[in-house]
């Protein structure tokens, strides 16, 4: 693999991750910042892989009605970061009993994804593809000259 390529993918997997966290933000999509801290990319040989936390594909793809619900964690954590709580005398039990709720409606109507996801890629691929060619061109044309800069 030619040096040019390798720094345009190490610029676009920093550009990947970048735009990931940024769309999350703008989306409204950050309550314990988990999913916006797990987002991270290496290069390896001519591919860039891209790695989050396991609901990426949540947020992304959203969750159809008539499901299984969500588990209950993982919304009490939500509630908690958003300060959502239940004004009874036992707070444990009603927001544990909310998290239920909210789970049991989330489980029954689903929820809308942001196609966070794939936007972001879509946006990146035109970009990438010009710098590769152009990156390949220039690996030819130095081939060509005799130059060693590959």
């Amino acid at each position: 693999m030619s040096e040019r390529l390798a720094e345009i993918l190490e610029k676009y997997k920093n550009t990947i991750v970048s735009q990931l966290k940024s769309r999350i933000t703008s989306d409204g999509k950050i309550a314990t910042g988990d999913l916006h801290n797990s987002i991270s990319g290496i290069v390896e040989g001519k591919s860039i892989s891209i790695f989050a936390s396991y609901y990426w594909y949540v947020v992304n793809y959203g969750r159809t009605p008539g499901k299984k619900m969500p588990p209950i964690r993982p919304i009490m954590d939500w509630m908690k970061v958003r300060g959502i709580e239940t004004n009874k005398k036992n707070k444990k039990k009603g927001n544990r009993t909310l998290a239920w709720v909210i789970a049991k409606k989330i489980g029954d109507e689903g929820i809308q994804g942001t196609n966070f996801f794939w936007e972001t890629i879509n946006s990146i691929v035109p970009l990438i593809t010009k710098d590769i060619e152009q990156s390949y061109l220039k690996d030819i044309n130095d081939q060509i000259n005799g130059n060693t800069k590959t």
